[in-house]
C-alpha cells in the first residue's frame, strides 16, 4: 500500500491509504483537476510522534515529544495527541537526535520546527520536517514553555536557556472532532 497526501495542509486531511494501481491513478487524477500537489510514500504502521523543537544554530532545544493518534484507514486524521508521550529517556534521545539530524539536513538552523515520525518495530521513520511547531496546542496546554524560551532568546535575554521544558513534570493532551468528515 501507499500513502497520497498532499504538500500542505495539517491533522491527515486529505491523506488516504491506496491499494491498487487503480485507486492511486484515481488520486493523483482527483489532485490534479483540483490543482493540488501531492506526494507517495510507503505506508508504514506504527506509532506516529510529533518531535518539536527550537533550534538554535542547529542544537535542538527539546519542546515536547507528543503521540498522534489517527482515524482508521483509509482517512488519516489525526484525532488525539498524547503528552509525554510514555518513551524511555532512550527512545526520547534517539528521536531528538534524529530530529536534530533531520533539521540539519534540510538546511534549518534557527527557530521552532517538528519532525514527524513513525516508530515501526523499534525503528524510527522520518516523514516529513516543518519549521513549526505541530503539538503547539498540547505543548502549551502543559508546563512546557519553548516559544516563550524563543522569544526570550531573540529579545537577548540572557537567562533564555534555562527556561527549558519538562515533559516529565506534567501530562497534556487534545481530541479533535470533525463534524464534515
Amino acid at each position: 500500500p501507499l500513502v497520497i497526501k498532499p504538500t500542505q495542509g495539517f491533522n491527515g486531511q486529505g491523506v488516504v491509504t491506496v491499494h491498487s494501481r487503480e485507486d492511486i491513478m484515481s488520486k493523483l487524477r482527483d489532485a490534479s483537476e483540483a490543482g493540488v500537489p501531492v506526494l507517495a510514500q510507503a505506508l508504514v504502521s506504527g506509532a506516529h510522534f510529533n518531535v518539536d523543537m527550537i533550534l538554535v544554530d542547529g542544537r535542538a532545544l527539546p519542546a515536547g515529544i507528543t503521540q498522534r493518534l489517527f482515524a482508521e484507514r483509509p482517512q488519516h486524521l489525526a484525532i488525539a495527541g498524547i503528552q509525554p508521550a510514555g518513551l524511555s529517556p532512550c527512545e526520547h534521545a534517539q528521536l531528538y537526535s534524529i530530529a536534530e539530524q533531520s533539521a540539519q539536513a534540510v538546511g534549518l538552523r534557527w527557530g521552532p520546527a517538528t519532525v514527524d515520525m513513525i516508530v515501526a518495530n523499534g525503528t524510527p521513520f522520518v516523514l516529513e520536517i516543518s519549521p513549526h511547531l505541530h503539538a503547539v496546542k498540547t505543548t502549551l496546554l502543559s508546563d512546557n514553555d519553548p516559544l516563550r524560551a524563543w522569544f526570550r532568546f531573540l529579545a537577548g535575554a540572557p537567562d533564555w536557556s534555562s527556561i527549558r521544558p519538562n515533559s516529565a513534570v506534567c501530562a497534556a493532551g487534545y481530541y479533535n472532532v470533525f463534524l464534515d468528515l
